[in-house]
């Protein structure tokens, strides 16, 4: 949907966080943030909530590649500053775009 809006497909990219990613940070949340907790089957629910947004994950990956949008894997292994700096770099954003 955001494709069309666009000038050109280099002023936007997307970021498609891996499985383990996703595992990982919702793993850290805690109290409200952590609603699935709250069910009647909180490990049903949490790997329900990490299969949906695996699925989302991968539709959204599939057609920002269709449409020859940049993606990001965003995996954890760097540290945020360093993800930051890439999508400056890819956006033209640092001091060499």
């Amino acid at each position: 949907l955001v494709a069309q809006l666009l000038a050109r497909p280099e002023d936007a990219l997307w970021l498609i966080p891996t499985s383990t990613f996703r595992r990982t940070a919702f793993a850290s949340r805690s109290g409200a943030q952590s609603f699935w907790d709250q069910t009647r089957d909180p490990d049903r629910a949490f790997d329900n909530l990490l299969a949906r947004d695996e699925l989302f994950a991968a539709r959204v990956k599939a057609e920002a590649t269709e449409l020859r949008l940049t993606t990001v894997q965003v995996t954890g292994d760097i540290p945020v500053e360093a993800l930051a700096a890439e999508v400056a770099r890819r956006l033209g954003l640092g001091p060499d775009g």
